[in-house]
């Protein structure tokens, strides 16, 4: 350990901050990660422990340009006991989740088998109940839902004083560790009344037969619906409210029960398909909303809302990939998807084709809530015609291509306006630099990649996810053979709020 006395202008509060300094010596330059543990004024104490190299007294130390800035710390990290992000993982390092199986009776087998690789296991039933194998339809990869919260790999981390190491959820740790994964941006999303809430939900889908024709409820958060007055806005929700019109079904939500909530905003990309895979999806165009929403309130079935033209059944292949707004009626089959979404866990079915639950029971249909929720919708579904590599693109999307040097392509699917962004990022062999401006999710979708950052190295294969907090800075990726496919998942630049009848789509 050195001592070193650098000068700074600094707060003159005696606090414990957090610093990067690069340290140059036989022209070999090394960075380090340092804290300052005393204050003389405008001059800062700091003590470097580094592990890689003996370090003297005359050597030139400055603060990393990159940082930016003095991250006040908790005074428990000057004993390692873990009270940051770094303190508890060791350094800053890509996370990685544990997968939460979740059975469905429209699974298979396909995320079990590739959880029991991972897990280097033949045993299923010690990932699944015994009669749950191959009915697993969703395996998910990062969650911070209430209940539902993925819990963190822990890979070289610190023991706890019990001397068991800890369980981390990502709920937990996004609410005490937020500006070390989010940066500036989350403490915009904090609030005094309730804690923040991660704002994005990946899944695997198996969907080896269809899934229920659904919708999900659609809610502008924060939103006055753009304006709308008050009985128009009721009527989106329910329309017997605005009409005042009594009803022996469950009381209908006000207003002020819906305001607020998140709309169900969900990104699929089709990863693997059979030889039957089909997509359906509706309504087909706009002014069909309403005609939609009152057959399936009057109990229509699948087939019955495709013969009158409401919805549309098209063959998917791997690479295709759907765009689904709240409000949108889907259902799929024969394909393995990864799917991004805004972290609402709320479904209406409309039909389940008579398929019976785990009690034996038929499955509970919700034509009223569906119906509702159909006439709440901030856009229509959109499902490409071109494949993800390809360069043309698909309409109603505001998508970009760029081709660069050594064959990497680099597509924006997702409009501004939409709750996140997702971008497909072709890598080749040679290495490629992500500077990480915010948080960011790394989908693997095939090929294997090597993703490098300040303190290590990791292989990922297809089907992999990490979550880089911005507090690495800078990873590189770099293909392990000829090519890899990525989908990297950030926030929106620009979270409007718009009606329903407004969102520019």
């Amino acid at each position: 350990m050195l001592f070193v006395i650098m000068a700074l202008q600094v707060p003159t509060a005696k606090v414990a901050y957090a610093v990067q300094v690069t340290i140059e010596k036989n022209r070999t330059v090394t960075r380090h990660r340092c804290v300052q543990f005393n204050m003389f004024g405008n001059q800062l104490a700091i003590m470097v422990n580094s592990m890689e190299t003996e370090i003297e007294t005359s050597q030139f130390l400055t603060v990393d340009d990159r940082l930016g800035r003095l991250i006040p710390l908790e005074s428990s990290e000057l004993t390692g006991s873990g009270e940051t992000l770094s303190g508890l993982m060791g350094s800053i390092r890509p996370l990685a989740f544990e997968p939460e199986l979740v059975p469905k009776v429209w699974g298979g087998c396909k995320l079990l088998e590739h959880a029991a690789r991972k897990q280097k296991t033949s045993d299923y039933s010690s990932l699944v109940n015994g009669n749950e194998i191959c009915r697993i339809g969703e395996s998910w990869e990062i969650s911070g839902v209430e209940g539902k919260s993925s819990r963190l790999k822990m890979v070289g981390q610190h023991p706890s004083e019990s001397g068991q190491q800890e369980i981390w959820t990502l709920q937990q740790l996004w609410q005490k560790f937020g500006a070390s994964l989010a940066g500036s941006s989350f403490a915009t999303e904090q609030s005094d009344e309730q804690p923040p809430e991660f704002p994005w939900l990946v899944k695997h889908l198996e969907c080896n037969d269809w899934l229920s024709l659904q919708v999900h409820p659609a809610v502008i958060p924060g939103c006055n619906s753009g304006g709308l007055p008050e009985k128009e806005q009721l009527r989106l929700f329910n329309p017997d409210s605005a009409n005042n019109k009594e009803t022996s079904e469950s009381p209908t939500e006000s207003l002020d029960e819906v305001r607020g909530k998140n709309g169900k905003f969900e990104f699929w990309l089709v990863v693997e398909t059979a030889i039957d895979s089909e997509i359906i999806v509706g309504p087909v165009r706009e002014d069909q909303r309403e005609e939609l929403a009152q057959q399936v309130e009057a109990g229509a079935r699948e087939h019955e809302l495709l013969e009158a033209g409401l919805l549309t059944r098209l063959p998917v292949e791997a690479g295709q990939w759907a765009i689904l707004p709240p409000g949108s009626v889907h259902t799929v089959r024969g394909v393995t998807i990864l799917e991004v979404q805004t972290p609402v866990d709320v479904t209406y079915r409309i039909d389940d084709y008579g398929r019976r639950g785990s009690d034996g029971e038929l499955r509970t249909l919700h034509p009223r809530e569906a119906a509702r929720a159909i006439r709440s919708g901030t856009g229509l579904p959109q499902v490409s015609h071109s494949l993800l590599w390809e360069s043309h693109s698909i309409s109603h999307v505001d998508q970009t291509t760029q081709h660069e040097p050594s064959s990497r392509l680099i597509r924006h699917i997702t409009a501004p306006h939409d709750p996140f962004q997702i971008r497909f990022r072709k890598i080749g062999n040679d290495l490629q630099f992500l500077n990480l401006e915010e948080m960011t999710v790394l989908c693997v979708i095939d090929g294997e990649l090597e993703l490098i950052w300040e303190h290590g190295t990791e292989l990922l294969a297809p089907r992999d996810v990490r979550l880089l907090p911005v507090d690495l800075r800078e990873v590189s990726l770099r293909s392990k053979g000829a090519s890899v496919s990525i989908l990297l998942l950030t926030s929106s630049s620009s979270l409007g709020c718009n009606s329903p009848a407004s969102v520019p789509r």
